[in-house]
C-alpha cells in the first residue's frame, strides 16, 4: 500500500509540525506556570451551580438532598433549594417540579406559583409562550398558563424569531405563534431561525427557508450552519465556506471546518496553515496554536491549551477575548458566558468559581458543570416501556418503568407503584411474570448461561451474587464487582479496593477457575477475553489470555474495549460487553515492539505501519485509520474499502455504520457500497434482528437494510432488538394535577 503508507508518512509530518507550534505556545503564552485564583467575594460550601445565569439568576443544587433553588449574581440565594426539577427563568417565570413524579408549573422571580402544576414536562417561555406535554403530546401555553396550541406534536421546541421547531415521527416542520403550521414536517435536520432564515435539510443537503417556509438558498450544499450578522457557513464537497442571506459565496470555501460568526468573529480550520478566528471579510484576525477553540459568547472565548508538557492529550482551558488577549488562570473546565459571568473549575481543585468578564471570582462553589437544564425538563420525563416485534407492533403494553432486553426467553421488568405494590422481576414472552425479585434484590441484569447477576445493599455499597431461573442464588454476595456469565465464566471482583489486581473467574458452580490477579477483567468471547493488571511501577500493562489465564498477547490495543470494563455493572456495560468478541481471533497490536493485528499466539499477521489506529475484525473487516479517514481491511490485510470516511464502526449482520465529512450517518456492506445512504441521524446504532436503532430529532425509531423506517422515529428510549423483541419508551399517560 504505497499510497497510504505515503499518507501515514504526511501524517507524521504534520504531528512534528504541530508539536512544534504547541511548544511556541508553552514559551510564548507560558502554559506551564501556575495560577492561583485570589479569594472570592462570596462563598457557598455545599452547594453546586447547575445552570448558566438567565436574567440575573441561575439553578443552583445542594450537594447533599441534590434540592434546587435559584442563586443572583452576588452569590445569594433568592429562591430556597425546594425543588425537584428545576428550568431557567424567561420573560420573570421559570418551570419548575417541586417532587419526583408530580406535575410541572411555573414560578415567578420571588418563588411563588403562578401557573399552577399540571404538566408532564415544560421548557422556559420564549417571548410568551413556553412548550408543555400533556401525556404523548407536546403543546404550548401563553403566561397565563391558557393552552395555544393543543398537545399534538412528538416533540416541540422553544419559539425563535416568531417560530417554533415541532416534530412529528422523527421529522421536523415549524409553527407559527397563534399555532397554524407554516413548515409540514417533513425535514431530517432543521435550525432554528435567525435573521428570518431557518437552516433546512432534507436527506442528503441543506438550503435555508425564510419565515413562510418557501426555500430561499437551494438545498444543495452537503452541510451548513445557522445566519448570523448576516453569514453563514455551507459545505460543498471537502471545504467551508459562507454565503450571505441571498446565497451569494462572500467568503470562498477554503476551510476544514467553520462555524457560525458570534460577536463579529467565526472560528475555522485550515488544515495545517490556520486554525483560529477570522472577521466578515474572511480575514484571519485571531491565529491559535492551540488544541481546540469554542465559539465566542459576549466577546470571550475558551481555547485549551497543553497542559503542562508536550502532549496533546492533556488539555487545558484559557479565556481569550476579542482582541486574542488571555484572561489570568488555566482551568479544568470553563463555561461559555452569560450575563457577563461564567463558571470555571480549577486544574486539580475541587472547586469551582463564577468569575466576571475580567476572570476575577465572584463565588467560590463545589464542582460544578452548568447544563442545559432546559434540556433535562424535556427529557426527564415520566416513561413507560413496552416491548415492540420487528415489524414495529406493540406486542408487550407500555407499562413498565424499567424493561430490560430480553435474554434466554426472560426480560426484567418494573412497574410502578400502584397502592404502596409494584411488579419487579422477569417477564416471558408473553409478558407473564414468572419469577418475582425480592426487595432486598436492588439491581439485576439480563440472564447468560442460566444465570443473572443481581446484587444487594450492604453497608452503604452493593454486594453481588449469581441467581438461576428458579430464583435460587447459586452463589452468595461475595463479590465487590462482577460481570455477567459468558461462555461459562463470569470476572469477579474480591475486594472494594479500587487499585487492586483481584479480578477473578468462576465458572458457574461459583468455583474460581483463574485466580485473582487483574485489576480489570472483561468477558470472554471465542475463548478470549480481554484483561488489565498494574505493575508495581503503577503502569497499566493490557492483555489477552485463554480460558485457562495463560497470556497469549501482551499490550494490545483496544481501547473502546478497555473503557468498557470499567465501573459498577449497569445495563450500559452489559449491552458493551456483549460486543467484546474476538471475530477471526486477530487482535490489534500498537507497541514499540509490533504494530499490526496478532494472532492468539502473539504472531504477527497483518503488518499495520500504515495505519494511524485499528479496530477489532468483525465478521471479516476490520476498521482502520490512515491519514484521519476510516475504512476496512480482510483478514489477509488487503484494504476492501477505501479510507474515506470520518467515523467507522465494526460490522454487524453484514452492514456497518459509517459517518460521513457533513456528519451524516449510514451503512455500508462488506464490499463498501451503501445499504443505507447517510442521513442526518443523532444516533445509529449496529443492526441487531434486522434492524438498527437510530435517534432522529430527539426521538427513537429503527430501520431496515434498506433505510426504510420499519419503525417511525416516536419513542423516547428504546433498545436494541435482542430474541425478536426490543424495550421502547413512550410518555407516561398525564399525571393527576398536583398542587404546588
Amino acid at each position: 500500500m504505497p499510497t497510504a503508507i505515503s499518507a501515514g508518512r504526511n501524517h507524521l509530518l504534520r504531528r512534528a509540525i504541530v508539536l512544534g507550534l504547541l511548544l511556541a505556545c508553552l514559551l510564548t503564552v507560558g502554559c506551564w506556570r501556575d495560577y492561583i485564583i485570589p479569594p472570592a467575594k462570596v462563598r457557598l460550601p455545599g452547594y453546586q451551580m447547575e445552570s448558566l445565569y438567565s436574567e440575573g439568576l441561575c439553578v443552583i443544587s445542594e450537594r447533599q438532598g441534590m434540592r434546587r433553588g435559584y442563586m443572583d449574581l452576588e452569590g445569594r440565594i433568592a429562591i430556597a433549594p425546594e425543588f425537584f426539577a428545576a428550568g431557567q427563568f424567561n420573560g420573570g417565570l421559570a418551570p419548575v417540579q417541586r417532587a419526583a413524579w408530580r406535575s410541572y408549573g411555573y414560578i415567578d422571580r420571588q418563588g411563588r406559583t403562578v401557573i399552577e402544576p399540571r404538566f408532564d414536562a415544560a421548557l422556559a417561555f420564549a417571548g410568551n409562550l413556553a412548550p408543555v406535554r400533556i401525556g404523548g403530546g407536546w403543546g404550548f401555553i401563553d403566561r397565563q398558563g391558557r393552552e395555544v396550541v393543543p398537545p399534538q406534536y412528538d416533540m416541540a421546541f422553544s419559539f425563535a424569531d416568531g417560530r417554533a421547531r415541532v416534530v412529528v415521527a422523527g421529522f421536523a416542520g415549524f409553527i407559527d405563534e397563534s399555532g397554524k403550521v407554516v413548515v409540514k414536517p417533513g425535514y431530517l435536520r432543521t435550525g432554528d431561525f435567525r435573521d428570518g432564515l431557518a437552516m433546512v435539510c432534507d436527506g442528503r443537503h441543506c438550503g435555508f427557508i425564510d419565515r413562510a417556509g418557501k426555500p430561499v438558498i437551494a438545498l444543495e450544499y452537503d452541510d451548513a450552519g445557522s445566519f448570523a450578522d448576516g453569514l453563514a457557513p455551507v459545505r460543498k464537497g471537502a471545504l467551508w465556506g459562507y454565503i450571505d442571506r441571498e446565497g451569494r459565496m462572500a467568503i470562498p470555501p477554503t476551510f476544514d471546518q467553520a462555524a457560525p460568526f458570534a460577536d463579529g468573529l467565526a472560528r475555522v480550520v485550515r488544515r495545517g496553515q490556520f486554525h483560529g478566528f477570522i472577521n466578515r471579510e474572511g480575514r484571519e484576525i485571531i491565529k491559535t496554536t492551540m488544541a481546540g477553540t469554542e465559539p465566542f459568547a459576549e466577546e470571550r472565548t475558551t481555547v485549551r491549551v497543553p497542559a503542562r508538557g508536550f502532549t496533546t492529550d492533556a488539555t487545558d482551558n484559557r479565556i481569550i477575548d476579542t482582541q486574542g488577549e488571555f484572561l489570568p488562570g488555566r482551568f479544568d473546565r470553563v463555561s461559555a458566558f452569560r450575563e457577563g459571568h461564567a463558571v470555571v473549575s480549577m486544574v486539580g481543585g475541587q472547586k469551582s468559581y463564577v468569575i466576571d468578564r475580567n476572570g476575577r471570582p465572584l463565588i467560590e462553589l463545589e464542582p460544578s458543570y452548568p447544563g442545559d437544564h432546559d434540556a433535562s425538563a424535556r427529557h426527564n420525563v415520566n416513561v413507560r416501556f413496552g416491548y415492540l416485534d420487528p415489524a414495529g407492533r406493540t406486542v408487550l403494553a407500555h407499562a413498565w418503568l424499567t424493561a430490560q432486553p430480553f435474554s434466554e426467553g426472560l426480560a426484567f421488568v418494573e412497574s410502578p407503584f400502584q397502592n404502596r405494590q409494584r411488579t419487579r422481576g422477569y417477564v416471558d414472552a408473553a409478558g407473564q411474570l414468572v419469577l418475582s425479585l425480592p426487595d432486598e434484590i436492588s439491581q439485576a441484569l439480563p440472564f447468560t448461561d442460566g444465570l443473572a447477576l443481581v446484587a444487594k445493599p450492604e453497608q452503604g455499597r452493593s454486594r453481588y451474587g449469581y441467581m438461576d431461573r428458579t430464583g435460587r442464588m447459586r452463589t452468595g454476595f461475595d463479590y465487590a464487582n462482577a460481570t455477567p456469565f459468558r461462555e461459562g465464566l463470569a470476572a469477579v471482583k474480591i475486594s472494594r479496593d479500587l487499585g487492586a489486581n483481584d479480578w477473578a473467574y468462576i465458572d458457574t458452580n461459583g468455583t474460581v477457575v483463574i485466580s485473582p490477579r487483574f485489576k480489570e477483567a472483561g468477558s470472554f468471547g471465542n475463548g478470549l477475553a480481554y484483561v488489565e493488571t498494574v505493575s508495581p511501577e503503577r503502569y497499566v500493562l493490557p492483555a489477552i489470555i485463554d480460558r485457562a489465564g495463560k497470556v497469549g498477547v501482551e499490550k494490545p490495543f483496544i481501547l473502546e474495549w478497555s473503557q468498557a470494563l470499567f465501573g459498577v455493572p449497569s445495563l450500559e456495560q452489559f449491552r458493551r460487553r456483549r460486543q467484546m468478541v474476538f471475530d477471526d481471533l486477530l487482535i490489534p497490536r500498537h507497541d514499540a515492539a509490533v504494530r499490526g493485528y496478532v494472532d492468539a499466539t502473539n504472531r504477527l499477521i497483518i503488518p499495520g505501519a500504515q495505519f494511524q489506529t485499528m479496530g477489532v475484525f468483525r465478521e471479516g473487516r476490520a476498521p482502520v485509520s490512515v491519514d484521519g479517514r476510516w475504512g476496512y481491511i480482510d483478514t489477509a490485510g488487503q484494504v476492501v474499502v477505501e479510507p474515506r470516511f470520518a467515523v467507522a464502526g465494526p460490522f454487524h449482520e453484514g452492514c456497518a455504520a459509517v459517518r460521513d465529512e457533513a456528519g451524516r450517518t449510514g451503512y455500508i456492506r462488506t464490499d463498501g457500497t451503501w445499504a443505507v445512504e447517510p442521513l442526518w441521524l443523532e444516533e445509529a446504532h449496529p443492526f441487531a434482528d434486522g434492524r438498527a436503532r437510530v435517534k432522529l430529532n430527539g426521538l427513537y425509531g429503527f430501520l431496515d437494510a434498506t433505510g426504510r423506517f420499519i419503525v417511525a422515529p416516536r419513542y423516547l428510549r428504546a433498545d436494541d432488538f435482542h430474541e425478536g423483541r426490543a424495550a421502547a419508551a413512550l410518555p407516561a399517560p398525564p399525571r393527576v394535577a398536583s398542587g404546588p
